[in-house]
């Protein structure tokens, strides 16, 4: 979502939020210490290579047992490995 706002498409991301809440046998996970266990402790993650709150967000899927991780983003595509994420890579 940060892509978008820093760009100034304010109402692009106020539409894919509003698509994401909306689609079906998504929600969202709270934070509580579980999520936070998880942080630094698979060993499959780069841990060091995520921004804080990509961590939580990652954390959250693992703990919910997510079978793909969707993410175009850099921090994302260093951090995970390869049989965990789905990245849609824009081909120039």
């Amino acid at each position: 979502m940060q892509g978008p706002l820093r760009k100034g498409f304010d109402q692009a991301a106020v539409e894919v939020k509003d698509y994401l809440f909306n689609f079906p046998n998504l929600f969202c996970e709270e934070l509580n210490s579980s999520i936070l266990d998880i942080i630094g402790n698979d060993k499959r993650i780069s841990w060091s290579k995520v921004r804080t709150i990509d961590s939580l967000i990652i954390a959250a899927a693992l703990k919910n047992n997510v079978n793909k991780i969707i993410s175009n983003d850099n921090h994302f595509k260093q951090a995970l490995p390869k049989e965990l994420l789905i990245s849609f890579e824009k081909k120039s």
